[in-house]
């Protein structure tokens, strides 16, 4: 696809390189960043001043 995901997992995981996969987001610790600017992104989408919380 167009688009890069980057995640972390289990050591243990293994799939081949084009299988598809599935993913599940616990949305209290996911970190969303706009691509050009790569500023943080609320749940809103609006781009946040770098050190807000």
């Amino acid at each position: 696809g167009e688009h890069i995901l980057v995640a972390s997992t289990d050591p243990g995981f293994q799939t081949a390189a084009d299988a598809p996969i599935w993913l599940e987001f616990d949305q209290h610790f996911i970190h969303l960043f706009d691509g050009q600017s790569k500023a943080a992104l609320t749940t809103e989408g609006a781009p946040v001043a770098a050190g807000a919380r």
